[in-house]
Formats: C-alpha cells, structure tokens, sequence
C-alpha cells in the first residue's frame, strides 16, 4: 500500500509570536492573552478567517474573543443556507 502524501506544514511567521506580546501598547482587553491550541481544517480555518475579515476583526483570535464576551452572537444557519451543506 502507497504512502499516502503528507501535507506541507505551514510556515510560522515570526511577527505571529511577538503580536501576543503588549510590549509598549495597551491591550485590547483588560486581560492577559494566553496561548490556545485550535485544531481545524484548512476550509473551516479559512471560512472563519473570512468571517472574521468581514467583520472588521484584525483575525481569529479577536473573533473568538467577541465571541467569548458575549459581544458577538453566532446563531444557527437559516434553512436555506443548511441546504447549501
């Protein structure tokens, strides 16, 4: 039986780890961030990426922070959109 191929690790942008660093600006929350693991597939990670864009969030991390704070509601697909799945 054939390997199956793995897919290409995706590369870390250094500029990624110092943004969770307020070094010399306020936070945008009265709080310390912390690291998380997400795990997710690419399709769903770029779906929510657009979601955030379209929102106006910087990225995913300050959607799920709204979201978390209750300051964003997600609600459940409309029928029509359910029949697109």
């Amino acid at each position: 039986m054939p390997k199956p191929q793995s897919q290409p690790k995706r590369a870390i942008n250094p500029r990624s780890l110092e943004n969770l660093k307020h070094e010399g600006r306020p936070p945008a929350f009265e709080e310390e961030k912390k690291r998380r693991t997400l795990t997710v597939t690419d399709s769903g990670w770029d779906g929510t990426m657009a979601v955030a864009k379209a929102l106006g969030c910087r990225g995913i991390s300050e959607l799920i922070e709204l979201i978390g704070r209750g300051q964003l509601q997600v609600g459940a697909p409309s029928s029509e959109a359910e029949a697109d799945l």
